[in-house]
């Protein structure tokens, strides 16, 4: 798009000091000579007027003029200053030609002599230059000296301003970048009055950039492969300038790989070969590849990794969930974040990753149809429960301080990062403790022994009342079916009552093991914490289950125990008395003992 071009009507300083000669007869003239003679006469004789542009010969130098003749009878001076140039050599001499500007007539001479200038001079045909090259919209090349406001600050001759719009084709975001070029222009305004001249780059790059598009569209197809450079970048992408057109790269073109941001892949200024993979010629928008050019690294995955394989990458990206690792061949792998450690409770892989770090890895599973590659970095380092299992296989005791405690079990740290649980029913063979708070705290050391270690899982079970030996291993030889006891109530239950007989082993006498008559409540019996006799009827030692019957021990006493002055009669036994004793009575039915037929 061209800018707007406000016209402007030249004041030529020559124009408006220079007024009209009167007419004057003019002789016939026959040859151009005779012509040109004419003009300088008319010229000489005319009159000197201030503010007119004027060709003078230098006559003299001076300490402090350059004396100027003008015509056969104007004289004028010049400051010597003014032939001076930057390199401080004085630029004049007796006879040279020099275009100057009648600045003011010189007071107190006897003759009559004008104050000259030559910059003046200089700056208004600077001037006619430049309205010409805007007229005819010319390209000039300036230097850009500065800064302005919203703008740049140019010297073609003059000073001019270029605004931050007419700079590029897209406003540039660092103009100082410019600073000290030399560029093209044209100029887009132009004001002599004001002394104000507008210059415009962006339809120099504008009218470039449409031949430019129109060359590059003349060879782009789809599937071609086009070399770039890489402009900008986005969070969808980056845009490559293929010549007058630019082409985005979709972050998912970027790579065979996970990509999340096109800086992991590209910088600016970047060049690129790339394949077209969609373009629309009319809205000049195309669509490039960068991992078409390669091939799919997903074809041949299982050949090149297999299952437990040790492998090197490059951390690309950190999720909540896990660690993206871009493996060769532009392949990545997740490390879920449960892979990280063996022992640390990780909750974001930062705790343990860095990005862009290089790290081994261990190839856990390969989807290829998912295109999906699962990888463990705690498998790189030595797994602590496999080594608890070498240092404390099952059945060995430890000792170690309590990490916490609940209402189930108490955690003992039996290595860095590593917990083994005692369960509340390990704590105590009777049961006792019923709940661990109770009983311990943490930093209590505790001797335990290991129950069971558990690598997969990642568990280890210890127990503590397996220190002592089990007070049921041999209670057949201890209390034998059949066997009259003797033991402390230590509970009433609306069914019975619990009788302990040693520590760690306790039974329960059912109410209507009470008394051979009907009992409405175990109180009326019983009373905690009264010695009872009774007798052993059932055991069942794998669940520590133990029944007594109070009247049946009641029943063997009296039979077995003499009158007072009398020997007992020996017992005549039934066929009924052997198979109760044999299997005992919990397995018959209530009532009374089955006799011989």
């Amino acid at each position: 798009m061209s800018d707007e071009v406000i016209e402007v009507v030249e004041n030529s300083a020559e124009a408006v000091a220079t007024p009209v000669p009167d007419p004057v007869a003019l002789p016939e003239l026959d040859t151009e000579e005779a012509f040109q003679g004419l003009v300088e006469a008319l010229l000489q004789s005319r009159p000197i007027r201030l503010g007119e542009t004027l060709v003078g010969t230098i006559s003299a130098i001076e300490p402090e003029h350059v004396v100027i003749r003008l015509g056969s009878e104007g004289v004028g001076r010049v400051d010597r200053s003014e032939f001076i140039g930057p390199d401080g050599v004085q630029h004049a001499a007796v006879g040279d030609e020099v275009v100057v500007f009648v600045d003011a007539k010189v007071e107190g001479q006897e003759a009559e002599v004008w104050q000259l200038s030559k910059e003046k001079a200089d700056r208004l045909r600077e001037w006619d230059r430049l309205f010409d090259a805007f007229k005819n919209k010319t390209v000039l090349e300036g230097v850009v000296t500065g800064l302005v406001p919203n703008g740049l600050s140019v010297d073609i001759g003059v000073r001019a301003l270029v605004p931050n719009a007419l700079i590029d084709v897209r406003p540039p975001r660092n103009p100082a970048r410019f600073v000290g070029q030399k560029l093209s222009f044209r100029i887009s305004r132009f004001d002599r009055k004001a002394g104000t001249i507008v210059l415009s780059r962006r339809e120099l790059l504008e009218a470039e950039l449409s031949q430019l598009r129109a060359k590059t569209l003349e060879t782009l197809r789809v599937g071609a492969t086009v070399r770039g450079t890489v402009k900008n970048l986005t969070d969808y992408g980056c845009f490559v300038d293929l010549g007058g057109i630019d082409g985005l790269r979709h972050v998912t073109d970027l790579s065979g790989g996970r990509v999340g941001h096109a800086s992991e892949v590209v910088q600016p200024g970047q060049e690129l070969t790339l394949q077209v993979l969609q373009m629309d010629a009319d809205g000049g928008r195309v669509k490039l590849g960068l991992k078409q050019l390669t091939p799919d690294p997903w074809l041949d995955v299982d050949r090149r990794y297999r299952n437990g394989q040790r492998v090197s990458g490059r951390v690309q990206n950190l999720a909540e969930f896990g660690a993206f690792v871009e493996l060769d061949g532009g392949l990545e792998g997740l490390i879920h974040v449960s892979q990280l450690s063996w022992t640390k409770r990780v909750r974001h892989p930062s705790e343990v990753l860095t990005k862009g770090a290089a790290i081994d890895a261990i190839v856990l599973e390969i989807d290829k149809t998912g295109r999906r590659i699962a990888l463990g970095y705690k498998q790189t380092q030595a797994n602590p429960w496999v080594q608890l299992q070498d240092a404390h296989p099952v059945g060995s005791r430890v000792r170690a301080p309590v990490r916490s405690v609940t209402n189930f079990g108490v955690f003992l740290g039996l290595a860095e990062g590593v917990d083994g649980m005692v369960h509340v029913s390990d704590l105590s063979w009777g049961g006792q403790v019923k709940d661990p708070r109770d009983a311990y705290k943490p930093g209590d050391e505790v001797e335990a022994v290991v129950l069971n270690i558990d690598v997969e899982g990642e568990r280890v079970a210890l127990g503590v009342k397996q220190l002592e030996r089990d007070p049921w291993y041999d209670i057949e030889h201890r209390f034998p079916i059949g066997q009259v006891v003797e033991g402390q109530v230590i509970k009433l239950l609306e069914f019975g009552a619990i009788v302990r007989l040693e520590e760690n082993i306790e039974g329960l006498v059912h109410i209507s093991e009470l008394s051979d008559e009907r009992v409405e409540s175990v109180g009326a019996v019983l009373k905690e914490g009264e010695t009872v006799r009774a007798k052993v009827i059932s055991l069942v030692p794998e669940q520590r289950k133990m029944g007594l019957s109070v009247k049946r021990a009641q029943e063997v006493e009296a039979v077995t125990e003499p009158a007072p002055g009398k020997s007992a009669p020996p017992k005549r036994l039934t066929i009924g008395d052997l198979i109760k004793e044999k299997m005992g009575n919990a397995t018959l039915p209530p009532g009374k003992p089955p006799t011989a037929p």
